[in-house]
């Protein structure tokens, strides 16, 4: 793909994003009020010709000849850091087209150096960093920047870094922003600073009729019990002998009406220097799951892999993904059944648990978990069947037992600490490692509330 032709899909894919913000009625006006445009010549007094802008948003009332907000938007793609230089230029090009109430947004795909920032917020003009979905690790159906309605510092600082560093790759938004009041991960928060910046308190545009669209979790929480009857009902439809051997998960792939036309494929991926390997890539359109398999890779780890991936699609979380990335990490940081609400989060939880619900059915892992138990001599001493902590005696119950259980499920550790904390068999009391303030900053950067309305 050449220069030009990069350039256009940049501007196709901002243009199609905000249009389709536009259409649903969730942009901050009402899609009455609004027309969208592509390559539209607006008149240069100075040029005594039009000035043609990769995108614009007219806003006008209900019913009114002419608007009475103009939105002017230049995309550019990028090899490098976005100079001041070319912000200059196209405020300079919005000054001319535009007369009172004409905004300006700067869209590029790279990080902006920090003159470029700067001047961009002195001139009151709109800047945001666009990330391709191909490249985010959750491809939402539904904008993440368009539902993201977050304020926290959290979310700012996100932002910020979002539009700053060069390096820097986005898990879930499409769109880092910076408003003439900060940096935001919300749509809806940038267009309404950048709209209203400098506006008298008493002007016609805070009359401008807003969009109302509800906002719900479509994610619904659901029990652990109806969880492990979605796996059930699942395993039903090839039958299991996983008392004698693991579960199949490719006959299940076959076979289930949630899996048709699955493609299901297998990459032997090569060792490289990152610390966080692809593990899989779920599409679901068309609907393909690739498993990359590292040499010497358990088959434990690749299997609870597939088995998240079949559990989006047991659970219909097609609805609101487009595509999913899993890495390494995230099989070794499994905190399995703790949902903390956020759309996400609650995805992947229950994508886990019914993970481990299909690898380890729980009438068969109940028995081997007693044996255990009774071949060990384990006994309750008021603290529950399997209890950890930092003692060597309760350690070695547990890798034991959990060991066993590994090898006739064929599943990894952390899948069989999954599937016994939720049938309330295990009691981890394992003391966390202390995070470091900048730690625990990092990690609430992570801790993206997205929703899916």
């Amino acid at each position: 793909m050449n220069t030009t032709e990069k350039g256009d899909a940049l501007e196709i894919a901002v243009f199609n994003l905000f249009e389709a913000q536009i259409e649903t009625d969730r942009f901050f006006a009402r899609k009455d009020c609004c027309r969208i445009f592509r390559r539209k010549g607006y008149y240069s007094e100075k040029r005594k010709a039009n000035i043609i802008f990769d995108i614009s948003i007219e806003i006008s009332f209900p019913g009114a000849p002419n608007y009475s907000m103009l939105i002017l938007i230049e995309c550019k793609n990028y090899a490098k850091t976005v100079p001041v230089d070319d912000v200059e230029e196209f405020f300079a090009k919005v000054e001319q087209a535009g007369v009172a109430n004409t905004k300006g947004i700067f869209v590029s795909n790279s990080a902006l150096q920090s003159s470029a920032l700067n001047y961009c917020k002195s001139q009151g003009m709109g800047v945001a960093r666009y990330f391709d979905g191909q490249d985010l690790k959750w491809e939402l159906q539904r904008s993440a920047s368009a539902s993201f309605a977050g304020h926290s510092a959290g979310s700012a600082l996100e932002a910020y870094l979002g539009l700053t560093r060069p390096e820097y790759r986005s898990s879930v938004f499409e769109l880092y922003m910076h408003s003439p009041h900060g940096a935001t991960n919300s749509l809806n928060t940038f267009f309404e600073d950048l709209v209203f910046h400098g506006l008298a308190k008493n002007a016609p545009l805070h009359r401008l009729p807003r969009s109302r669209a509800k906002r719900s979790d479509m994610v619904p929480y659901l029990k652990l019990e109806e969880l492990e009857n979605i796996a059930h009902e699942a395993l039903t439809t090839i039958g299991t002998n996983a008392d004698i051997e693991p579960v199949d998960l490719e006959q299940l792939c076959a076979h289930h009406p949630a899996a048709k036309g699955l493609k299901l494929i297998r990459t032997t991926a090569e060792l490289d220097s990152s610390l966080n390997h692809p593990l899989a890539r779920i599409t679901f359109e068309p609907l393909v799951i690739e498993l990359f398999e590292l040499p010497g890779s358990s088959s434990g780890r690749n299997r609870f892999t597939l088995a998240h991936e079949i559990g989006h699609l047991l659970l219909g979380h097609g609805k609101y993904l487009k595509a999913e990335w899993r890495n390494e990490s995230d099989n070794e940081n499994i905190e399995g059944f703790q949902d903390d609400g956020t759309a996400l989060r609650r995805m992947e939880v229950q994508a886990n648990y019914v993970a481990s619900c299909l690898l380890m059915p729980r009438a068969l892992v109940s028995k081997a978990f007693y044996e255990q138990i009774q071949i060990r001599g384990i006994q309750n001493k008021g603290f529950g069947l399997l209890f950890v902590d930092s003692q060597e005696c309760n350690l070695n119950n547990y890798y034991s037992v959990t060991s066993q259980l590994m090898m006739q499920f064929g599943v990894s550790r952390a899948a069989v600490t999954i599937r016994l904390a939720g049938m309330g068999l295990i009691k981890d009391a394992r003391k966390k490692q202390t995070a470091t303030p900048l730690i625990e900053a990092l990690n609430r950067l992570t801790k993206i509330e997205v929703n899916l309305d």
